[in-house]
């Protein structure tokens, strides 16, 4: 039996929810196929970093949140040119290279010309259209990917890094590849046409027993409410972040370990005393910069002003690539620099791109 469901709403936290939920309670004698188009986010794999693939500075100046999946690869940026499909099936019976073939026919029978990977991607000719992520629990398979259509590559190029030296982590990395839309290919392609496409090609293939169509949970469905919430905590999006060292470069003087998004051991510093006061907390700046007390001027015996180690850290911190920075300013000794103002919680839940015409599809 084969059922389809196709979202009506773009809020990718709402998506991600309604998505997991069908992936938890659909009949394992069937076939899932689903298609949704999510608002502007950055999606990363489940055991990924968000502090180094994402530019987070960026996505909060674009306010374009950061939502973590449970499925693995790489960070992705969705938006309303990205088409993104699901297909969800007993483990024993999901064939990750026959899903592939039915979306591949589907393109093809736009007289879109594309070619399949041995790493679960699709090439339109030398550059990518379609990265693919997969989630595995108990008897369950779940295969999703996007397909990008007419996308903001410009703004998906300015929130993704390439790489992050200050943080070393065996979390998964993303493989960054040359993209391209197929409006670029085809200007006549739209989103719509591609969804019939494929769910035609989805009858072909798995509707041979009957064909149900899913209707989305509704908007108070407490169940998809629950995985929504949880989804979009701090803890899930930050503090599943696997194990990581950070480095702040200046000078070399600070380096911590962090774990579940919380600075587990201050590995080195110029000031242990001082750094010491981070060890137990979020790693996050408001966090960060609360732990350390407020920036103070001390009086050497000369009269002249100078910074506690406190304020060196403080400093290190607010000047480093790694946090967002907004409105309000830290100043320790002589020196200000702007940051967001403490005692706010950081409701940027989290940051896909790369240089010039480079992206990140969902691998």
């Amino acid at each position: 039996m084969l059922y389809l469901f196709r979202s009506s709403v773009a809020d990718p936290y709402r998506n991600l929810a309604v998505e997991e939920h069908f992936y938890d309670t659909f009949p394992l004698n069937a076939v899932v196929v689903g298609l949704y188009v999510n608002s502007a986010c950055i999606v990363i794999g489940k055991h990924q970093n968000p502090w180094r693939e994402i530019d987070l500075a960026a996505a909060v100046r674009s306010s374009v949140p950061v939502l973590r999946r449970i499925s693995g690869g790489g960070a992705v940026y969705h938006d309303k040119g990205n088409l993104v499909f699901t297909v969800m099936a007993r483990r024993n019976v999901l064939d990750r290279r026959r899903n592939l073939d039915f979306i591949r026919s589907a393109l093809e029978s736009l007289s879109v010309r594309v070619r399949a990977t041995p790493t679960f991607d699709l090439f339109a000719g030398d550059r990518k259209i379609s990265g693919n992520s997969f989630c595995f629990r108990r008897d369950r398979a779940l295969h999703h990917g996007t397909i990008l259509v007419s996308a903001d590559r410009d703004l998906m190029k300015r929130l993704l890094k390439r790489e992050e030296p200050q943080i070393t982590t065996h979390a998964v990395a993303s493989r960054p590849a040359p993209t391209i839309n197929l409006v670029e290919i085809d200007s006549d392609i739209t989103i719509e046409r591609i969804e019939r496409a494929i769910l035609r090609a989805a009858v072909d293939v798995f509707g041979s027993d009957g064909v149900v169509r899913l209707e989305s949970p509704g908007a108070d469905d407490a169940e998809v409410r629950r995985i929504e919430r949880r989804r979009r905590g701090w803890e899930w999006v930050y503090g599943r972040t696997p194990a990581f060292d950070v480095s702040f470069p200046r000078s070399g003087t600070l380096r911590l370990r962090v774990r579940h998004g919380i600075v587990e051991e201050v590995i080195a510093a110029s000031d242990r005393e001082a750094a010491e006061l981070l060890r137990g907390t979020r790693f996050e700046l408001q966090a960060l910069l609360a732990a350390l007390g407020p920036p103070t001027k001390h009086l050497s015996l000369s009269g002249s002003s100078r910074r506690s180690g406190a304020d060196e850290i403080g400093s290190l911190l607010v000047t480093s690539s790694l946090f967002p920075v907004a409105a309000s300013c830290y100043s320790g000794g002589g020196e200000s620099s702007c940051i967001v103002k403490r005692g706010e919680s950081d409701r940027s839940t989290a940051p896909f791109a790369s240089d010039s015409d480079f992206g990140r599809t969902p691998e």
